[in-house]
C-alpha cells in the first residue's frame, strides 16, 4: 500500500503530502517521482525502469535530494510515474561506506569505521521506511568511540576501526 498510495494516514496528518523514502536492497539507484525536491537536475541517457506495479517506463533526468543533514542522495533518478521514493542500498553503501543492518522491525544505515548511525528504517507493511538518525543515538555511538579511543590510548583511526569492527562483533559490550 506504500508504494501505491502518494501518502499514509501519517504523512498526510502531519501535513507532509509526500511519500515516504523506501530502504530498497533490489534498487540499483536512488529513485524519486518528485521533481520539485531535486537539486541540480541534469539530463541523462534514457534509463529503462520497472515499476513495482510490472510497467515500464523511462527516466532522463537525475539530480540530488537531501534526505536530512546526514544523507544527499546523489544520482536520484527522476522517475516521473513512481509513486514513491527508493533508496538505493547498494548506492548508499558504496557512497557513504556505510553498512545497513537489518532485522524483524527494522534496519539501519551506520558508517563502516566509526559505526555512526546515518540513518534508519522503520519496518512499515513489509517495507522499510527512511527516518534520520536520533541526535541521541550519534552521540551516543561517538561517545562509545571517544571513550574507546582513549582507553586505547589514542591509536590511529586505521587501529580504531579494526578495533570497533572486532568489538560490533563480539558479544562483550563496555
Amino acid at each position: 500500500s506504500l508504494l501505491e498510495a502518494p501518502a499514509s494516514g501519517t504523512e498526510k496528518l502531519s501535513g507532509n503530502p509526500k511519500p515516504p523514502w523506501l530502504i530498497d536492497s533490489g534498487a540499483s539507484t536512488h529513485m524519486t517521482g518528485e521533481v520539485g525536491s531535486l537539486f541540480n537536475i541534469e539530463k541523462v541517457d534514457p534509463v529503462i525502469i520497472d515499476l513495482p506495479n510490472g510497467q515500464r517506463t523511462i527516466a532522463d533526468k537525475q539530480g540530488t535530494i537531501v534526505l536530512d543533514k546526514n544523507l544527499s542522495l546523489n544520482k536520484t533518478l527522476l522517475v516521473p510515474s513512481l509513486t514513491c521514493n527508493l533508496v538505493s542500498v547498494s548506492r548508499v553503501c558504496k557512497d557513504y561506506n556505510c553498512t545497513v543492518t537489518f532485522s524483524d522491525d527494522s534496519c539501519i544505515l551506520q558508517d563502516r569505521t566509526t559505526k555512526i548511525p546515518i540513518g534508519l528504517g522503520e519496518q512499515r507493511d513489509g517495507v522499510y521506511v527512511y527516518k534520520p538518525a536520533a541526535k541521541n543515538q550519534i552521540h551516543a555511538v561517538k561517545e562509545e568511540h571517544t571513550v574507546w579511543h582513549h582507553r586505547l590510548g589514542h591509536p590511529s583511526s586505521e587501529i580504531m576501526s579494526i578495533f570497533l569492527k572486532n568489538l560490533s562483533n563480539s558479544t562483550y559490550r563496555d
